[in-house]
């Protein structure tokens, strides 16, 4: 009948920092190859910048497989965080009594960088060649290697861009995701400016990408404080959007909490206009992100601007249906490990300590933060849940993009939510439902499907205010 029922997973996944990886098509790529006999994919935990996709391959007879040809040809086939980060050819690969692969016996690949390095060139190159080397736990790095290829991940790509913005030099979290070598990203780099533009991790604002000539989108963070989990959005959005990550000053010990939701907003209404005085403005918000990204619109338009694109992520002012007040700690992390790439299922052997090392292992910046301050941390979003259950939010005029977490609620809880929106909107309240829960939003699957829906949007912006204008020219 045209549906799809899905019953779960035969089959063995692994996970490589947020990434759902399912090794068959890593080894059916693989041993599409003409010189691979078989092939196998496993994740690697040795690696000292975290979890490594490492793949191993037997020759076919007659042939002497080259790694680099290998990762090219998986490259080809499969999209960039399927790629191994190494391929290591053997004669044989060691089995068990049983006759299966013996996991524990395949070697340790050797992730330094290999063949002819070439060195940096002028300055700037060797500062970023430095700064690699010193993120990835590396001896050394050269200007033609790989950051992601090297062991590294977008979160401690925002340590590079910090420890870059530290050195002088500013680059964009996206920068380094899509341009990835030292070389490329030397060409990128330019002097470090204000503070607004650094990329620490905790900072007012987290520049994902701070380039480009359409009007910027500005990410609000969800009850967490924090803006990381956006950080994948760049895939999925026009190079020409910037976007730019508004988190918490509470995140700072030494800032008070805030009061109510308003003063929340005033706030980041005026660092916004520090970064463009004067519209249009685009906004998207997570949970309590949605629901002060809507407040913020409103005052936007109460000051004469315009806001163009509004979007919530399974955002609703007053209760949600949730028990938040009894949260312990075990539950903020369990959590905050939803929202950067976990399943609950997956976590629930963990004991306290081992979910906080999980933490900060996985979330890069969050590793520099000791056991009271991440967990100061993390009740910051029982904070934010408690001042977003007593605001009663104003009216914005235009549409409103709800993004609704299908699996979270029954169809009536769903309707009941929407229908919440539709007293404080002057316009349609859009519902595109996400076959994902609140927590799972910005997992890569759903963050795809938000990604290109949102971009679809702000292309059809962009393309309607270029036909006003050429109207306009034409009268």
């Amino acid at each position: 009948d045209g549906h799809l029922a899905y019953l779960g997973r035969a089959d063995t996944q692994i996970k490589i920092r947020g990434f759902r990886v399912e090794p068959g098509e890593i080894e059916a790529a693989l041993t599409r190859h003409p010189a691979v006999r078989t092939a196998v994919a496993v994740a690697r935990t040795d690696s000292p910048a975290g979890p490594t996709l490492v793949a191993y391959v037997t020759p076919a007879p007659g042939t002497a497989p080259d790694p680099t040809a290998l990762r090219e040809h998986t490259a080809d086939h499969l999209p960039g965080y399927m790629v191994p980060g190494a391929v290591v050819v053997l004669d044989e690969l060691p089995l068990n009594p049983n006759g299966k692969i013996d996991r524990n016996r395949l070697p340790a690949p050797d992730l330094a960088p290999t063949g002819a390095v070439r060195r940096p060139r002028n300055p700037v190159e060797e500062t970023l060649a430095a700064l690699c080397a010193e993120v990835l736990a590396l001896p050394e790095v050269g200007i033609d290697d790989s950051f992601f290829d090297l062991g590294g991940h977008s979160l401690l790509a925002v340590r590079l861009v910090g420890r870059a913005q530290a050195a002088g030099l500013r680059l964009a979290v996206a920068d380094v995701v899509l341009h990835r070598t030292v070389a490329e990203l030397a060409k990128r780099a330019r002097p470090a400016v204000t503070a607004e533009q650094s990329a620490d991790a905790f900072s007012p604002v987290l520049p994902i990408r701070p380039d480009g000539d359409a009007p910027p989108l500005f990410l609000v963070h969800s009850g967490l404080g924090f803006s990381l989990p956006y950080l994948g959005l760049a895939r999925y959005l026009d190079p020409r959007y910037p976007l730019y990550g508004l988190q918490s000053p509470a995140l700072d010990a030494a800032a008070p909490l805030p009061t109510d939701l308003r003063d929340v907003a005033a706030d980041y209404l005026r660092t916004i206009r520090r970064l463009r005085p004067h519209g249009p403005y685009r906004l998207l918000g997570w949970s309590y992100g949605g629901v002060l990204a809507h407040e913020i619109a409103v005052r936007l338009q109460a000051d004469g601007e315009r806001v163009d694109f509004l979007a919530d992520l399974d955002g609703y002012a007053g209760r949600t249906g949730r028990d938040e007040s009894g949260q312990d700690d075990r539950e903020l992390l369990l959590r905050a490990l939803e929202a950067l790439g976990h399943r609950r299922t997956e976590l629930a052997g963990h004991g306290h300590a081992a979910l906080l090392d999980l933490l900060r292992r996985e979330a890069g910046p969050l590793a520099d933060l000791d056991e009271e301050a991440l967990l100061r941390l993390l009740r910051l979003s029982r904070h934010h849940g408690a001042l977003m259950e007593r605001f009663t939010p104003g009216r914005f005029t235009g549409d409103l993009h709800l993004f609704a977490a299908a699996e979270e609620w029954t169809a009536d809880q769903l309707a009941d939510r929407t229908g919440r929106w539709e007293p404080h909107v002057n316009g349609r309240v859009v519902v595109h439902r996400i076959a994902a829960g609140h927590e799972y939003l910005m997992h890569p699957g759903p963050q795809a499907v938000i990604g290109r829906l949102v971009d679809a949007e702000l292309r059809r912006l962009d393309g309607e205010r270029d036909r006003r204008a050429e109207g306009g020219r034409a009268c």
